[in-house]
């Protein structure tokens, strides 16, 4: 992919501030979905915070190219804030 390319799809964002639930996960990018089910469906509704209309995101932590699928460190992020 060229320079051009990259910057026409790349695009700087302005993550807001505030209240983050986190949770670190170690393996592969494909078992995240139940991450996400299991912090939306049992984690929230039992905790005393609730969720913003900000947006998660994840942070990945180790390079795919050089690590091991079992050893991907990725650590998500959730808005929150208190009920």
């Amino acid at each position: 992919m060229s320079d051009q390319q990259l910057s026409e799809i790349v695009r700087p964002v302005l993550i807001s501030g505030g209240c983050y639930a986190t949770y670190r996960h170690i393996g592969p990018y494909s078992a995240l979905e139940p991450v996400y089910n299991e912090f939306y469906n049992n984690w929230l509704p039992a905790s005393d915070f609730q969720k913003t209309d900000q947006p998660s995101f994840e942070v990945y932590r180790n390079n795919p190219m050089e690590t091991p699928e079992e050893e991907l460190i990725t650590d998500l992020y959730f808005p929150v804030t208190g009920k």
